[in-house]
């Protein structure tokens, strides 16, 4: 399974070189990072979407999780 995850990634590290403009790739592997608990990558993912265009739903919605991965990594 874990391979399968690791190719996942691989994929939108490799959309992202491709297409850094598609806030997709950014959101996806966002998360996946979040969802692994590699919450210092998620926070770069994450601010570097707040610079795409976005809607104004989209960057209140990416700005709470910037919030939120910043209260998580200054209780560590």
């Amino acid at each position: 399974m874990r391979g399968y995850l690791d190719r996942a990634k691989a994929i939108y590290l490799e959309g992202i070189k491709r297409y850094p403009n598609y806030k997709e790739n950014y959101l996806t592997l966002g998360a996946y990072y979040m969802t692994y608990d590699q919450y210092n990558d998620a926070l770069q993912i994450f601010e570097k979407t707040l610079t795409l265009d976005l809607t104004p739903q989209e960057k209140k919605n990416v700005s709470e999780i910037v919030e939120g991965l910043k209260a998580i990594l200054n209780q560590k």
